[in-house]
Order: structure tokens, then sequence, then C-alpha cells
């Protein structure tokens, strides 16, 4: 017993545990939900899809649109600590420079 469902005109389930949803889709490896047939580029949409919880529930675009947006953020955070710790390099780079500078006028002073 394969264990597979489908639903639509000329479905086809051809793997164990598989599902195939809409006309002409073809679910062909096992523990999958197929809503296409994959070689005519048929794709559906899925719609109405809650956000995840779990490690393996499906994703939306809200959810995908939300961390782009969060990478974009800590990228541009990112920058702005990049800028400020250049900043701090020039300023030591000058701090050591100006130490070496007044070494040299105190020996200038003392002869």
């Amino acid at each position: 017993m394969n264990n597979f469902i489908t639903l639509g005109d000329e479905s086809e389930a051809a793997a164990y545990n598989s599902v195939a949803l809409g006309a002409s889709s073809l679910a062909n490896r096992p523990n999958t939900v197929s809503v296409d047939e994959g070689d005519y580029n048929l794709y559906r949409q899925i719609t109405n899809v809650a956000d995840g919880v779990y490690d393996f529930d499906a994703v939306n675009s809200a959810e995908v649109l939300q961390l782009r947006q969060e990478v974009v953020m800590m990228h541009s955070q990112q920058a702005e600590t990049d800028k400020k710790l250049y900043k701090q390099a020039e300023m030591e780079s000058e701090l050591k420079q100006l130490r070496r500078e007044l070494l040299e006028l105190k020996k200038a002073l003392k002869k």
C-alpha cells in the first residue's frame, strides 16, 4: 500500500505517502505534496498560509520579506559599526604619531 492521495483531473501520486493536488499534478517523490506536474512550467501558488511556528512548517512571503528587512537592517548597522571602527583605528594611528612627535620634541629640548 502506497498511502497516496490525488485530487484533480489527471493528477498522479506515484510515490509512497505522496499527495498530488490539482489537475495534471504529479507527486513522484516519497513524503511530498505536489501542486504541479513539473515538466511544463505549470506552477501554482499556495495561498493563505499562516506563519510557520515549528522548524519544519512552511513559510509565507510575509515571513521572507520580514527576514529580508532584518538582514538589510543588520547590514546597515554593520556598515555603521565598520565606519566607527575605521575612524577609531585612524584616531589611534594619529595618537601614536603624536606620541612619537612629542617624544622627539622632548629629546630635542634636552639637548
